[in-house]
């Protein structure tokens, strides 16, 4: 019950940001390359909580929303992207893919979540996008990850300490204000 309050909180007053987006349709498979781009940034986001795209829901610019729906004969099962997803999308992330009901309306409900081990980028190549495409969602945006991308990645992976032993070095090292 929990879940459904939240999302109903995030259909009804959420708004575009690193852990929630909304999409008109669902991703056929005309639009995998689509579906590869929003999870992957999803994925690698900031945002260390669970992140959502609710599909059946266009999003306007002025804020306001038209709750389209999904027409019930027509949702994708969750086991069609799990597929296209793991087969190209490295390490594995983790999601699930689910129908929900909004106002007598079929929505679709991907949550993205636990998704610590970032980057992740495609294993290889799909259609027009490259192997090793790493991208980052920013705010409502995604975009490429640049090096200060990658450098937060494995600063949040592992914290570290470096002990200089010289005590010349360390001295110097002191007044430069590198080290402590």
């Amino acid at each position: 019950m929990k879940d459904k309050d939240f999302i109903i909180n995030l259909i009804e007053n959420g708004y575009e940001c690193d852990y929630l987006d909304f999409k008109a349709k669902q991703y056929s498979k005309e639009k995998y390359e689509s579906l590869l781009k929003d999870i992957m940034a999803m994925a690698n986001s900031k945002y260390e909580g669970d992140k959502y795209i609710i599909v059946g829901i266009k999003d306007k610019p002025s804020g306001e929303r038209d709750i389209i729906g999904i027409n019930s004969e027509d949702f994708i099962d969750s086991s069609n992207y799990q597929q296209v997803v793991l087969n190209n999308i490295e390490p594995e992330v983790s999601f699930d893919y689910f129908p929900f009901e909004y106002k007598e309306k079929l929505l679709g409900v991907f949550k993205i979540y636990g998704n610590q081990d970032r980057p992740y980028m495609l294993k290889k190549k799909y259609n027009k996008l490259n192997e090793g495409l790493c991208l980052v969602r920013k705010g409502s945006q995604q975009s490429i990850a640049v090096r200060k991308d990658f450098d937060e990645f494995y600063l949040a992976k592992e914290k570290f300490e470096v002990k200089i032993m010289d005590p010349f070095l360390q001295q110097f090292m002191i007044k430069k204000g590198v080290v402590d």
